[in-house]
């Protein structure tokens, strides 16, 4: 059965994509990195991994409504949709996106500072996985992570002015402090949002060199994936490896088996809570966690194959809000994103900076992680709708 849905899913996405023709289309940036994660899973490279045929397909029929719901919004246009994100750049003010663009950066610079004084910047420390774990300040700490919505913002500037200043600052900034926190993931959407943002905002069309330069790109970051992690544990060694990951390493190199079990742990924690978690949340769950000040924690750390491994994939918080009525809950949350895509397609500035700062790189990582509906998804779209009514010209009123 569990086959059937991952053809199902392809079949969705091929139709999508001859709907819009986009390749960053967020249902394709949903379904193809968990269909490459459940395929990887399904190798079952370790031994935490119990195969469950029934939940795994429960999961599945989530990202299945999912993407109906999705669909139910695009295909209400009956036309096939000409690829836009196109902006009307003369409606924005270049001296107040500036200013803009100047307080993001200013404002991260101050976080990181005032974090960095209460726990020393994990890459520094003689003990770095403790410092990563307890680095951070709550609802400040957006303001670095808002760095991301400004890479959107300093490459419209870059379009609107010629200059490229701001850009390659804001780059140099995000990129040290994500480094120095050791934030592999924001790294990586970091430069996700980097590229896209490029070839969207200068309408570059993908060819082949471009493609493949982009999967090299890829290689490199997760080389850069795999080094970090090994800073982070000190450098250990084999043991220690097998000791998280429990990988058979005569299927997969030693190297391998971490980013093996990041990238599908999130599918056996999730087949973990389906199978034995007995509470029901209504929604409060969801609705919390996208508060930055309410957070209701589920207990879900008895669920997680072990301690160091607390990943759980999208639909998880609706099966904890919901149980089995979870898919009308995503087939909703689809609808909600259709909306969203549509809205950015037209070129409405607001969900323009919105998706391409958080909700594509979000969608990517649904395979990862249940966060594309969480705090920043608030704080995002907030602050994309705060920007984009100050960056509009007062002459084009």
């Amino acid at each position: 059965m569990y086959l059937l849905l991952l053809i199902l899913l392809v079949f969705l996405a091929g139709s999508c994509y001859v709907k819009d023709r986009d390749l960053f289309s967020p249902i394709l940036a949903v379904i193809f990195p968990i269909i490459f994660s459940v395929g990887l899973y399904l190798m079952q490279w370790s031994s935490y991994y119990k195969f469950e045929s029934i939940s795994l397909v429960f999961l599945l029929l989530i990202f299945s409504t999912f993407t109906v719901g999705f669909m139910t919004v695009r295909f209400a246009r009956s036309s096939t949709t000409n690829v836009s994100y196109k902006i009307n750049y003369d409606s924005l003010n270049a001296n107040r996106l500036r200013k803009v663009i100047h307080f993001l950066l200013y404002s991260a610079i101050l976080t990181f500072i005032i974090e960095s004084i209460i726990v020393f910047p994990p890459l520094l420390s003689n003990t770095p996985t403790f410092n990563y774990m307890n680095f951070g300040l709550p609802i400040i700490h957006h303001f670095i992570s808002l760095l991301k919505l400004n890479c959107v913002l300093t490459i419209i500037y870059f379009k609107i002015t010629g200059k490229k200043k701001l850009l390659f600052i804001n780059l140099f900034v995000a990129i040290l402090f994500y480094l120095l926190i050791m934030a592999r993931l924001m790294i990586i959407n970091f430069f996700l949002i980097s590229f896209i943002s490029y070839f969207i905002i200068f309408r570059i069309h993908i060819k082949k060199t471009t493609f493949i330069k982009i999967l090299f790109v890829s290689f490199l970051l997760l080389l850069g994936f795999i080094f970090l992690g090994d800073l982070r544990l000190g450098n250990v060694g084999e043991n220690y490896i097998y000791n998280i990951s429990r990988v058979d390493f005569t299927k997969i190199p030693a190297p391998l088996a971490l980013p093996y079990i990041y990238i599908t742990v999130g599918i056996q924690n999730a087949i973990n809570v389906i199978e034995s978690y007995n509470s029901i949340y209504y929604g409060s769950i969801t609705l919390t966690s996208l508060s930055p000040l309410i957070n209701i924690n589920p207990g879900l750390k008895a669920f997680q194959v072990t301690d160091g491994l607390t990943t759980f994939i999208f639909g998880t918080k609706a099966f904890l809000d919901f149980h089995y009525f979870a898919p009308i809950i995503s087939f909703i949350e689809g609808v909600l994103i259709g909306f969203l895509y549509t809205k950015a397609l037209q070129g409405k500035s607001m969900y323009v900076l919105f998706f391409l700062s958080f909700l594509f790189p979000a969608c990517i990582m649904s395979f990862f992680s249940d966060t594309i509906f969480n705090s920043s998804f608030a704080i995002f779209l907030f602050s994309s709708f705060l920007i984009a009514r100050y960056l509009k010209n007062p002459q084009t009123n």
